[in-house]
Order: structure tokens, then sequence, then C-alpha cells
């Protein structure tokens, strides 16, 4: 199956949902953090969005809550972008989640694809100077990118995500008291 070369070949929809993933998927984010760039977005709100998203989500091991957006919305000294930003955003939101495998598949396609292609074009330099195994690293460490990166839970990463109400999923005791507690 191939892809597109550009991120804008699939389309301004396509590109919401991108979005909407990365706000609302913290695996998907997780897997594709080393190779997603915000350079892939033609659109600046997209751009800042997504930069936005990879900033909060390298500090806190989470995906940024809509509070955390709407501060970080309101630092942006350019009032079109702003604009822009919040209308990108409430796209996001409202974009469908049918087809959210699909979508985070493909751009997760098109992330290793150009990681790979960065890769095979940096190597021709190398490969005039005679270094193979930079070369081999490079394409392996490539190769690689975008992989699944769940290794289970880390404790003093996820602190943000266990307090947050809809990701806690509690079993009831039978004492209520306890429960109450808890």
């Amino acid at each position: 199956m191939t892809t597109f070369s550009k991120l804008n070949q699939y389309g301004l929809n396509f590109q919401t949902k991108v979005i909407s993933s990365l706000l609302k998927n913290k695996k998907f984010l997780l897997n594709i953090r080393d190779v997603v760039t915000p350079d892939y977005f033609d659109n600046q709100a997209h751009q800042w969005l997504v930069e936005t998203i990879i900033k909060y989500f390298d500090k806190w091991h989470a995906t940024p809550t809509l509070d955390t957006l709407h501060i970080e919305v309101k630092k942006i000294d350019n009032d079109v972008l702003k604009t822009s930003v919040v209308e990108q955003l409430k796209e996001s939101y409202k974009a469908s989640n049918e087809d959210q495998e699909y979508v985070e598949q493909e751009f997760s396609n098109f992330c290793k694809n150009q990681q790979l292609k960065k890769a095979l074009l940096t190597s021709v330099d190398l490969l005039q100077s005679g270094m193979y195994d930079d070369i081999r690293s490079l394409v392996d460490s490539a190769l690689k990118a975008g992989m699944d990166k769940n290794l289970g839970h880390e404790y003093e990463k996820d602190v943000e995500d266990r307090y947050r109400e809809e990701y806690r999923n509690p079993v009831a005791t039978p004492w209520p008291g306890i429960n109450n507690l808890l």
C-alpha cells in the first residue's frame, strides 16, 4: 500500500482527524512521538497545535486537556493565528472517530516513510565519506521509528493520567464507607 509524499495530499479533514487523535489517544501519540514533526502540516494552526501537543507530552507524559490548550492559546500574540487555532481545535474535538484506526495507521505510515526518506537522503553523503556503519544505524533507526512503545504502566510518568476522572476505572468494594474513602 502506498502513501502520499505530502500530508496535504490527504486533505484538511484527514489532518484534523490526526490532530484529534493526537489530542485524545495517548498510545497513538506515544508511538509516533519520535517520527512526527509540525513541519508535515501546511496549516499554521495545525503546526502550532502539533508543536504544543508534543511539548506538553514531552514534559508531562500525557495528552493536553482542553483547559491547558485554552491557556496556551491565550499566550498567542497573533490574533489571526489565535482565531485559526481556536477554530481548528473546535474542529478537532468535533471530528468523527469512525475511521480513527485508519487515520492513525495511515498517518503513522506517512511519518515512517518520511523518516526513511530523510535517512536515505542523509546516507548519500555518508556513502561518499565511506561511513557504512553510520548508514546502517541510520537506516535501522528509521525502520524502527514509530514502533509500538507501550511497555506497560510507568508509575512515575503516568501520575497525571491516574488522577484524571475519565482515565480512572475504579472497582467498587462491598463496603460503601471504604468506597467513599477510595
